[in-house]
């Protein structure tokens, strides 16, 4: 019986190949059978030409690899089996008949070999068969640990299986070793085959200086699927066979540097070892490539291969031990920023006026000057605002709802990339699932040194979350966007998910009850909780919750959620929150800060107009960054910045906003020697 069987291709820049591989698959004598296009942003004619057959057309926002197009596909599939065909493969009549025979209940995929084309030069064929060994040694079906990406199948319910897929992180772009971190993860559901007889033309459009170059990037990927894979390499026969061919290699590259040092008869026995090694292999190159007397510059090629992977590992290592070093530079200005008075540490940036549920407590609304005054700042105003605006650790996207911006995640990503921007919180409503976690991943693959929080609100529970957002459905789809983050945070350990809970009369009596629900329903790291905003330097508390009752409950929930972080971490985070709650409470006592708010020093809010506030409570604009040129560094010095300071110092300003509390202690220098303090105390006591 035909199963029912969905055919990925992935594409990127194939215009030369991708007819003569759709020509043949629509000349299979098997009709059951979709084909599914993914294109990896191809910059050539490419789909134009897909256009021509009936094949359907998924489109990737950029190039984002092999493995990144594949996922894409199977997620669009709708056959029970995903049939895997690089776009530079022809394939035989028989290819899907032989798969669907091939493909028991018993396994979870089966692969094949790849032909060279008959119209290659000797030395392309010679140079292309080293680099997928597996076509020349495995010769009979068995069992495999690894497969070749581009002509493979497997049970499409096996790869919708929850796995880390690490290949979308670690091979963005690449379209070499993701297929073997796949499959290194796939082996933990059950048995891959390997069949010789499921054969497909391997018809690569390339040059020699091409070859070397694709050698040189196997090296770099190399290194990753080491570490990724580790010893299940070794498990597999032709894995060995090329980490021994490897070594080899480098023994005689070696004794040729140190010929002056070494005697004449090791070196002799050292070349006569590496032919000895590469014998099996010639000989079965010499009986499948009909290259004949050519076969000699085998051990040839093999050496040079051999030598450009190592380049390309030592391209790779190189370029691991710069991103440590960039790292550690960025920790070293972080600190100095911190300490630095004059210095910008953080921008509250309220990305869009539009929104799309209806809060009756939402400040912006009530305060329509800071978020509801002209149009939105565009994507090219903002890229020249991060290109002005320097090193800026701290960042926090909030609206209206941030991801009403069809842009967002190019704007976030220049501040990656201009601002250094590596400490960012996104805060939103959760309406928009698919689209959000999108978004979230893309940040996290393209952006991999950055440390992201989400902070999904929620205030009730199911039906009344739903009224106080005047959302139908609202519930459920902050729901959805939780757990899909969960999904993604599973994956990417840099990504921090959090609920943000307003206190107001609609959940405060129940408030308790409400977390627990959370907790119970959602996996997350943080609980956020907000009260209503009021004018800066009060006197009163909030009428709803008293603040040491308020501090106690941020705790607490805090405390019941599970640990992700390390010990060390836990602990500073108890004392930084204990030192805030007690900072906070003696202020509201004393009526008056303890040390001047940091506020249009250390950090500013930007409205999506790019008009510049202080702070989130104190709404006399200091202008608008559009008369500034988009240069953010003119407001540090500027007249109207300074008297704001000035009057702040003067006025002893003072509080709710949690995250002023959180930034003025995080800012200050003092507050810093004292958590030391607690923090070395606490840790004698634990130990006492």
């Amino acid at each position: 019986m035909e199963k029912r069987i969905s055919v990925i291709i992935p594409v990127y820049n194939n215009e030369l190949t991708i007819r003569s591989c759709l020509d043949s698959i629509f000349n299979l004598n098997y009709s059951n059978f979709e084909v599914i296009v993914v294109d990896d942003c191809s910059s050539d004619k490419s789909i134009d030409i897909v256009r021509n057959y009936s094949c359907r057309i998924v489109s990737l926002p950029e190039n984002m690899g092999a493995g990144a197009a594949r996922d894409k596909g199977v997620s669009e599939a709708t056959g029970e089996i995903v049939a895997f065909i690089d776009a530079d493969c022809v394939v035989s009549k028989d290819w899907l008949d032989r798969i669907n025979r091939g493909m028991m209940q018993d396994i979870i995929g089966i692969s094949g070999r790849y032909d060279l084309a008959k119209n290659k030069d000797m030395l392309s064929k010679i140079f292309l068969s080293i680099r997928d060994t597996i076509n020349i040694l495995y010769k009979k079906p068995r069992k495999i640990i690894f497969c070749l990406g581009g002509n493979c199948a497997f049970w499409r319910s096996v790869l919708m299986k929850n796995r880390p897929k690490k290949e979308l992180l670690l091979f963005r772009g690449m379209a070499n070793g993701e297929d073997t971190v796949m499959c290194s993860e796939l082996n933990n559901f059950g048995t891959l085959l390997y069949n010789p007889d499921i054969s497909v033309v391997h018809n690569k459009v390339c040059s020699l200086p091409n070859i070397f170059r694709n050698f040189v990037r196997a090296g770099c990927t190399g290194v990753t699927v080491s570490a990724v894979c580790g010893k299940l390499l070794m498990k597999e026969p032709y894995r060995v066979y090329q980490l021994a061919s490897y070594i080899a290699t480098l023994v005689l590259f070696l004794s040729i540097l140190l010929s002056n040092k070494l005697n004449f008869p090791i070196i002799y026995l050292i070349a006569a070892c590496y032919i000895a090694i590469h014998t099996p292999i010639m000989i079965e190159a010499y009986k499948q490539l009909s290259i004949g007397f050519f076969i000699i510059l085998y051990p040839i090629a093999i050496f040079f291969v051999n030598m450009f992977y190592f380049l390309g590992q030592i391209k790779k290592v190189s370029a691991v031990f710069l991103n440590a070093l960039e790292i550690n530079i960025w920790r070293i200005k972080l600190i100095v920023n911190i300490i630095n008075p004059r210095a910008v540490s953080k921008l509250f940036y309220f990305i869009t006026k539009e929104c799309n549920a209806n809060c009756d407590f939402c400040f912006n609304e009530n305060n329509k000057e800071i978020d509801r005054k002209g149009k939105d700042l565009t994507f090219e105003e903002i890229k020249n605002i991060t290109k002005k605006i320097g090193f800026l650790p701290f960042l926090t996207v909030t609206g209206g709802e941030p991801f009403l911006r069809e842009d967002i995640y190019q704007i976030c990503r220049e501040f990656y990339l201009n601002c250094a921007t590596r400490i960012m919180t996104i805060v939103t409503n959760g309406i928009r699932h698919d689209y959000i976690s999108g978004v979230v991943e893309r940040l996290l693959i393209n952006c991999p040194n950055i440390r992201l929080t989400v902070l999904v609100a929620l205030d009730n529970t199911n039906e009344k979350h739903d009224l106080i957002k005047r959302v139908k459905s609202c519930y459920q789809e902050a729901s959805l966007t939780l757990n899909k983050l969960q999904v993604l945070k599973s994956k990417f350990p840099n990504l921090t998910l959090g609920i943000n809970t307003m206190l107001i009369d609609e959940n405060v009596d129940s408030i308790e009850d409400i977390l627990g629900s959370f907790r119970k329903s959602f996996e997350y790291d943080r609980q956020a909780l907000n009260l209503l905003r009021e004018p800066p330097r009060t006197s009163n508390e909030s009428r709803l919750i008293k603040l040491e009752k308020y501090f106690e409950l941020v705790r607490q929930a805090n405390g019941k959620l599970p640990k992700t972080r390390s010990a060390l971490w836990d602990k500073l985070n108890k004392v930084f929150l204990e030192y805030c709650q007690e900072k906070a409470l003696r202020e509201f006592k004393l009526k008056r800060s303890d040390d001047a708010c940091k506020a249009a020093k250390k950090f500013f809010v930007m409205g999506n107009s790019g008009d510049i506030f202080p702070c989130e409570l104190l709404l006399e604009t200091l202008g608008n960054i559009r008369g500034k040129g988009y240069d953010f560094k003119k407001f540090i010095y500027d007249k109207k910045t300074v008297d704001m300071q000035i009057k702040i110092c003067a006025n002893h300003c003072y509080c709710q906003w949690p995250c002023a509390i959180v930034n003025n202690a995080l800012f200050n220098f003092k507050a810093h020697i004292s958590l030391i303090k607690r923090t070395i105390l606490t840790s004698h006591k634990i130990l006492k």
